[in-house]
């Protein structure tokens, strides 16, 4: 490489959308690429350097691993299209490396592929497709025996923050009303809020995600503040059947006659009760249940 026109990683960052911390981490693992270094230290990029980092996003972005992508970029030798395609669903590639990188318990993998999922498509898809199936995967490998709970925590932490940062740069100027979005009493996971309150946005109602294990008496508070158009529960194992009896008649109570429903993989399983006290439960895939929302907010706006 010439000394001309070479960018230190900062640069490189700015013009690539690939952040310092994963330029470090694939230069590190992957040896991709390999900037020269001052006396002092200091990476420098030659233009052939930051067409490569292009190349290595572009092919991560598709659904490529990125140890995949660094041989493919490193056997190309030269910028420019790599004849390719995606072995795989991007966003099940992504849930998939993010799972492998909390079996590692390395959290600077998992950021590094949140940033890259940044890049495959809109937040809502990004955490519906990808975030939350990683998180399936994670608890069952937990389940199993083969990580423990501190690693479904790291990643757990990690997505929901990311996802948290994101919603807050969204929301509409002049929303249509508000949506309180909350979590069973002894439900851990939010994040599958988060991928609701994305669709909410997209609706023109600003959400409000209250987390997880949320009791009937903090959601009734929100409830009287707030004045939502409509409120949803997220609940993935429930209950034994008197507690969660207990639970729904507790919720309905606090809701003031408000349109509610319950989603998630544990809410088949309360359906009877949440129907018996007015409430809708939401079911199918996440377009389906989409559809059952996006109709019962235009029922509630009224003609």
């Amino acid at each position: 490489m010439t000394g001309v026109g070479r960018y230190r990683i900062h640069a490189v960052a700015e013009l690539t959308g690939v952040p310092e911390a994963t330029l470090r981490a694939w230069e590190r693992r992957y040896a991709v690429p390999i900037p020269v270094r001052t006396p002092s230290g200091y990476r420098l990029y030659s233009p052939k350097d930051v067409e490569l980092v292009k190349r290595m996003r572009e092919l991560c972005a598709a659904g490529m691993a990125p140890v995949d992508a660094a041989k493919l970029v490193a056997e190309s030798g030269r910028p420019g299209p790599v004849n390719t395609q995606p072995t795989s669903d991007p966003y099940e590639a992504l849930a998939h490396r993010i799972a492998d990188a909390t079996r590692r318990m390395d959290p600077t993998a998992i950021e590094a592929e949140v940033r890259i999922a940044m890049t495959l498509g809109d937040a809502a898809t990004v955490v519906e497709r990808a975030f939350c199936p990683a998180l399936v995967e994670i608890g069952r490998d937990w389940e199993s025996g083969a990580s423990s709970v501190g690693h479904e925590h790291l990643a757990s932490e990690i997505l929901t923050i990311a996802t948290r940062d994101l919603l807050r740069l969204l929301g509409p100027s002049r929303p249509l009303g508000e949506v309180v979005l909350a979590c069973f009493a002894e439900e851990e996971h939010a994040l599958p809020l988060y991928a609701a309150a994305f669709r909410f946005v997209e609706w023109g109602y600003r959400p409000h995600v209250l987390g997880a294990r949320t009791p009937p008496a903090g959601l009734g508070a929100a409830v009287r503040e707030l004045e939502p158009s409509f409120v949803g529960l997220s609940l993935t194992i429930a209950p034994p059947q008197q507690q969660a009896r207990e639970l729904v008649d507790q919720y309905a109570a606090e809701l003031l006659g408000r349109a509610w429903g319950v989603g998630g993989a544990g809410a088949a399983d309360v359906r009877s009760l949440v129907e018996s006290k007015g409430g809708h439960v939401l079911s199918g895939t996440p377009d389906e249940q989409r559809e059952q929302l996006g109709k019962l907010l235009t029922r509630g706006r009224g003609p």
